[in-house]
């Protein structure tokens, strides 16, 4: 079993990590490395590690993250929709014999809006 390599701290692992958190190709990183002189070995040793320890989302887990905010964002507008039409009828229905009611129309609508968001991000 091979020890495991620790990142030095250093500037090259800072430029690493920094290229990294801009999205850059872990072979581009180490490319970039090598072009300011640091060993091609010891540049992949430190871009590996660099991509083990902040790792990167595989588009599985991208749409699983998806899938889940929309879920999330589906619960709200639905609980928006429900608590705007619920104060709009109970308010209605208070002033049944004459008087004034409440239109929460700014729940409703934006309720009605994210919930429809939220389950079309859940496909």
């Amino acid at each position: 079993m091979a020890a495991k390599f620790d990142l030095p701290s250093d500037n090259t692992t800072h430029r690493a990590v920094r290229l990294f958190q801009q999205g850059k190709d872990p072979q581009f990183i180490i490319d970039d490395l090598v072009t300011l002189g640091v060993e091609k070995e010891y540049a992949s040793k430190v871009v590996a590690r660099v991509v083990e320890l902040l790792g990167k989302k595989s588009d599985e887990d991208i749409a699983k993250d998806h899938k889940s905010d929309g879920k999330g964002a589906a619960i709200w507008g639905g609980t928006m929709l429900v608590l705007g039409l619920a104060i709009t009828f109970g308010s209605a229905s208070a002033a049944s014999g004459g008087g004034y009611y409440v239109m929460t129309y700014g729940l409703i609508i934006g309720g009605a809006i994210m919930l429809v968001r939220g389950l079309s991000r859940m496909r």
